[in-house]
């Protein structure tokens, strides 16, 4: 052998003993340091409105991701067809679709993962037309659909069983806002979306309402191309665990798990009213106290409303008072003269559920664990809480979660559980419909400024200049 191929068989050697070591060589796909996920966009995928992370599939892709070392890149499309074809087409490496199961059967060189998230259609109407009296008034009107098959699919099947053979079915453009801004100016009387993502945009959308569930259940996965071996087998051994771990379930909670059964559009009216009338009377004061103890003055003006509904004089039955109504004994403990003082109020309130909060950092929690467990506590003290957190744990469930506290914090109020805990009867209930109003609120309020709202001007300018506005 002579030395000129020694010295290359030499060289490649190096060359794989680097790639070895650096992980590159064994790497599900060379060129997947790009991870491209193509998806229809959604509020649940990627997030617009909330505050409490990047979207709800966007960190199960960065959970994939993180632990691959990939670096995900998002591609949307305007249809599910658009969305193989990629996939088909090697533009794509995943193909998040809520359709998946029934339209990807016909595609064998495709793989789905379970499905990890239901979702029905609901018919809407415009509250300014009349709303649906008989089923058979869909076949009237025209009918707008966002985009995804199951929900034409829901609604094929609904207008056949009618016997409606002319309705006219029109998609709409990419995104559930687009439809419903396309409701409200039009006046369109009738529109069939996900429920879920409706949901979620209802309150920015007064005028809009449920009409009717059609139950009929449809569910998002993850698709692949099945000759990728090495990127299939990682997906199929991601998704082998992901279904039943709490990463998932806190997800759901997380941006999911406060919204409530019906929106109350009169108390999201005096919400409005509030922010514009009273809000830049203490503007500088929650802006001050958010800084200075490391909150979000969005979460602090959603805590005042749901306190004292803005009012300085508030007093509960309880004996509490004031913007953030604080108890005598807590106005004691941080030296506040005057619980009626707004300034006193809302600096002494944000202090306070600091402290909260830092007592609790010890038991490892994360950020909006943390946070959630704190209001629990402010709400009912904390003691009631470590009642709580005892009792989550005895029942066997994770006393590190807010999804798993708040369905044992109920049982408090009765003496089959209040009458072995330290601190005795608990209103339970109410610590629970505190924290997740607040929650409701905050995210309520984050939309009004992300989406630069008119309504929301005052937020605006509370915010201007935060981690929030740039954004």
């Amino acid at each position: 052998m002579t030395t000129s191929k020694i010295l290359k068989i030499h060289i490649l050697f190096l060359v794989l003993l680097q790639l070895l070591l650096t992980g590159l060589l064994f790497r599900p796909d060379s060129n997947l340091t790009a991870f491209r996920v193509a998806y229809l966009p959604g509020e649940i995928i990627i997030a617009r409105l909330s505050p409490y992370g990047p979207g709800f599939d966007n960190e199960l892709v960065r959970l994939f991701c993180t632990r691959h070392k990939f670096t995900p890149v998002w591609q949307p499309v305007h249809t599910v067809q658009q969305g193989i074809d990629a996939l088909q087409n090697n533009r794509a490496d995943i193909f998040i679709c809520s359709s998946a199961r029934s339209l990807l059967s016909s595609h064998p060189d495709l793989q789905t993962g379970p499905i990890y998230r239901t979702d029905q259609p609901v018919i809407v109407h415009n509250k300014w037309k009349q709303g649906l009296l008989n089923p058979q008034d869909i076949c009237q009107d025209e009918l707008l659909i966002s985009r995804g098959t199951e929900i034409l699919k829901s609604v094929q099947t609904l207008t056949r069983t009618m016997g409606c053979m002319d309705t006219t079915v029109t998609p709409t453009g990419p995104g559930l806002d687009t439809l419903l801004t396309d409701m409200t100016e039009n006046r369109t009387r009738f529109a069939v979306v996900s429920a879920s993502g409706f949901n979620l945009w209802q309150p920015f959308f007064p005028d809009i309402r449920p009409s009717l569930n059609l139950h009929q259940t449809f569910g998002t996965a993850w698709s692949w191309r099945i000759e990728r071996k090495a990127l299939a087998a990682s997906l199929r051994t991601f998704w082998k665990t992901v279904p039943s771990s709490p990463f998932l379930r806190d997800l759901k909670a997380r941006y999911l798990g406060f919204l409530p059964s019906q929106t109350d559009f009169y108390e999201l009216d005096h919400l409005l009213e509030v922010i514009d009338t009273e809000l830049p009377l203490y503007s500088a004061t929650i802006r001050k106290a958010a800084q200075k103890y490391g909150f979000d003055p969005l979460l602090l003006v959603a805590m005042i409303y749901q306190e004292s509904h803005f009012d300085p004089h508030a007093r509960s039955k309880t004996g509490v008072r004031g913007l953030l109504q604080i108890s005598q004994t807590t106005a004691q403990e941080l030296g506040i003269a005057n619980r009626l003082a707004p300034k006193a109020s809302i600096m002494g309130g944000a202090e306070y559920l600091r402290g909260l909060a830092d007592r609790l950092a010890s038991q490892e929690l994360t950020t909006w664990n943390n946070l959630f467990l704190a209001l629990a506590a402010y709400n009912q003290g904390m003691g009631h809480l470590r009642d709580a957190l005892t009792l989550t744990e005895k029942k066997g469930r994770d006393a590190t979660t807010w999804r798993d506290v708040k369905k044992i914090f109920p049982l408090l109020s009765y003496k089959k559980y209040y009458s072995d805990s330290t601190y005795g009867y608990c209103r339970g209930l109410e610590a629970v419909d505190y924290v997740e109003s607040i929650r409701y609120y905050y995210y309520f309020l984050t939309g009004l400024v992300r989406l630069a709202r008119p309504e929301g001007k005052n937020l605006a300018r509370l915010t201007s200049g935060t981690m929030l506005s740039r954004r």
